[in-house]
This record gives structure tokens, sequence and C-alpha cells, in this order.
């Protein structure tokens, strides 16, 4: 049973070209939250600083 998905920023959720998550990957996280699948973001950003890449939903730094 997977209870907690974690993955890195840069390369990963967010290639670097692009200025954010894309719509596919932000519908994913919210399809696993909605599981009852926590999501955690792996990052050495201050959660302020990483709201811009991810759309600024605040509900996607909820274990950070």
């Amino acid at each position: 049973m997977i209870k907690l998905v974690l993955s890195d920023m840069d390369q990963t959720l967010k290639p670097a070209e692009n200025p954010a998550i894309s719509e596919r990957t932000h519908q994913a996280i919210k399809n696993l939250k909605a599981a009852g699948i926590a999501f955690g973001l792996s990052t050495g950003r201050p959660v302020y600083d990483a709201l811009s890449y991810l759309k600024s939903d605040v509900s996607l730094t909820d274990t950070g």
C-alpha cells in the first residue's frame, strides 16, 4: 500500500524550461491526495519560494 509519494522539484516535477508544474502534474498530485495518498515535495527551497512553481496551490505543501 502506498501512503506517501515524495518527489524532487527540478527536472522531476518541473522541467527547467517551464515556469511551473504542468496542469497534468498538478492534477495527478491532486488525484493522489483525493485517494488518501500524501504528497511531499523534496526541495531545498523555502515553501514561499516553491509556491510559484506549484501554481500557488498551498495544499501541495501539506507535508512540507
